[in-house]
């Protein structure tokens, strides 16, 4: 029982109950294949990746978070081959790209940009569209479990205002924002944890995504954005 109290736990149980509800929504045999496949994949990799480094196994929520999001955000119509491909540059990522011992990137947001740049594919986030309120409670874990409040308010305001100044619209519940700033950005392994340097982080991340929109060959302007914000703060943990 100690496991469902921590975070990363409680996050990958909202993430599944996302899985669900568009299986639900649209259910089909290979839809749950997909998914299934998905999460199988990323904690057989993380598995395999543990055993080679011969680290003591245990459990790999992470894993099973990463596969879910990867299993939502790309999309069920592209080739199993980049499903694995992502897959594995995610949870690689999460292995040996570190520096001074920490990880840095965001392992599903990094297997998903870079797996999109090599297939010159997009992200698709039509996994969320639908789950709006779920994604509204999960903000439970983000906000009160892993405390990144000062993260996701930053992030939230200063694209909000950003936007609208820029093009004179507004959209609160957008879904895909929403996500992005509950779901990816507080992730608790790469993003900081001091008040100061998660309102940088937030700030940074959101002025980052309106420079990115400028660049077309960017696969996705958020997930590239909260790449860039954990390089920039990996060492203001």
């Amino acid at each position: 029982m100690k496991y469902l109290s921590t975070p990363k736990v409680q996050l990958a149980i909202f993430l599944f109950c996302f899985i669900l509800a568009n299986l639900l929504a649209k259910f089909s045999p290979y839809l749950l294949i997909y998914y299934s496949f998905t999460v199988i994949l990323a904690v057989l990799v993380d598995y395999l990746f543990v055993w080679a480094k011969k680290i003591k196994p245990f459990l790999l929520s992470a894993a099973i978070a990463t596969g879910l999001i990867v299993g939502l955000l790309n999309s069920p119509k592209n080739q199993l081959l980049e499903m694995f491909a992502i897959v594995v540059l995610a949870i690689a990522s999460k292995h040996f790209i570190k520096l001074k011992g920490r990880h840095i990137f965001n392992p599903a947001t990094f297997g998903l940009f870079f797996g999109s740049l090599l297939f010159k594919t997009s992200v698709s986030w039509s996994g969320i569209a639908n789950v709006l309120p779920l994604v509204l409670l999960s903000g439970y874990v983000s906000i009160f479990r892993s405390r990144k409040i000062y993260m996701i308010l930053s992030f939230y305001a200063v694209y909000i205002f950003s936007t609208f100044f820029i093009s004179h619209e507004i959209n609160l519940l957008d879904p895909v924002l929403i996500f992005f700033v509950l779901i990816m950005l507080p992730e608790p392994m790469t993003s900081p944890n001091k008040p100061l340097y998660q309102a940088l982080f937030g700030i940074s991340a959101a002025v980052l995504s309106l420079i990115l929109s400028r660049f077309l060959f960017v696969p996705d302007i958020f997930l590239g954005s909260l790449l860039f914000a954990n390089l920039i703060f990996f060492d203001r943990r």
